[in-house]
């Protein structure tokens, strides 16, 4: 009885070291099991991802007439004075003023205007909606909202930052951002950023054509400062050695080496870095071996167990 718990005991701990080496040890030699991932050249937006608040010049008119609709454009079409908008009963509807038209309020068109910005506060945004409501129903009533004209020459984005916030370098009177919506990119300038009880009020404007633009009044957007090309290395994948950050590349035999890595703290996100490729010099002006394109790197050296 002694002799067979022995034998299973021995059996139990070879079976347990086999699995510790299988799991543990086997891939760090071999490589086979290990994911990676391959570096390549990307763009890298330095960027902060804001809500903002968006303000226009725009007017809503009000139905001189009542009776059944019919609609001559669509929203966000760029109109000219004394084209038709819409009829009423018989009634045609021409546009007072040259710009954009729209079939949607939100109630703000007067109390959120440009020469109103200086007057905003971070608290007094928050009951103010997303997009706006249509307007669009088959019959109106006279003094009816009906249509919404925006001059789109000019027209501003408002947000607020923390005054701890390391962003705030970026932001300069008179400096150019790019404004991502999602589905619509534009350019825009930094009019102002103005001190806001210890947060910071930025005020961005823009003359470019966003189809959107009209109908939403705040969206997440990202504010992109700089577009940065180089060779990227995502954050998992970097460990560290005696202070030194670098990346565990994958050798012809299938085993991993690690490998020092240079990187650009001024085109990085915090999740990925922008880095040397092929060689760099050190801070004692020795040339040093690196990284290159399409090399092959562990994406998470830690859950792999190689830090």
């Amino acid at each position: 009885m002694k002799k067979r718990t022995s034998i299973f005991l021995i059996l139990f701990f070879a079976a347990a070291i086999s699995l510790f080496v299988v799991i543990y040890v086997a891939p760090k030699f071999s490589g086979g099991s290990l994911e990676t991932v391959a570096l390549e050249k990307e763009t890298l937006p330095i960027a902060d991802k804001e809500n903002v608040l968006i303000v226009r010049d725009e007017t809503l008119y009000l139905s001189p007439y009542s009776g059944e609709t019919s609609y001559g454009q669509d929203d966000g079409t760029k109109i000219r004075k004394g084209a038709p908008v819409m009829s009423v009963g018989n009634e045609i509807l021409e546009a007072a003023k040259t710009g954009t038209v729209s079939f949607s309020s939100d109630g703000y068109e007067e109390k959120l205007t440009p020469a109103l910005i200086p007057d905003l506060k971070a608290g007094d945004t928050g009951d103010i909606p997303e997009k706006a409501a249509s307007l669009k129903k088959d019959r109106v009533q006279k003094d009816d909202p009906v249509y919404k004209l925006t001059d789109d020459a000019l027209w501003y984005m408002v947000f607020w930052i923390d005054g701890e916030s390391g962003s705030r370098v970026h932001y300069n009177d008179g400096g150019t951002v790019k404004v991502d919506f999602g589905d619509g990119e534009v350019a825009a300038k930094i009019d102002s950023i103005t001190d806001d009880e210890g947060d910071f009020r930025v005020v961005l404007t823009s003359d470019r054509y966003y189809k959107n633009m009209t109908d939403i009044r705040r969206a997440d957007a990202n504010i992109i400062f700089s577009e940065n090309k180089g060779l990227v290395v995502d954050a998992n994948c970097i460990a560290l050695r005696d202070g030194q950050r670098g990346v565990f590349v994958k050798q012809r035999s299938g085993s991993f080496k690690w490998t020092p890595i240079q990187i650009d703290e001024n085109a990085s996100t915090g999740e990925k870095y922008i880095v040397k490729a092929g060689t760099y010099t050190d801070e004692n002006g020795n040339e040093v071996r690196t990284v290159n394109y399409y090399d092959e790197v562990l994406k998470d050296p830690k859950a792999a167990g190689y830090e």
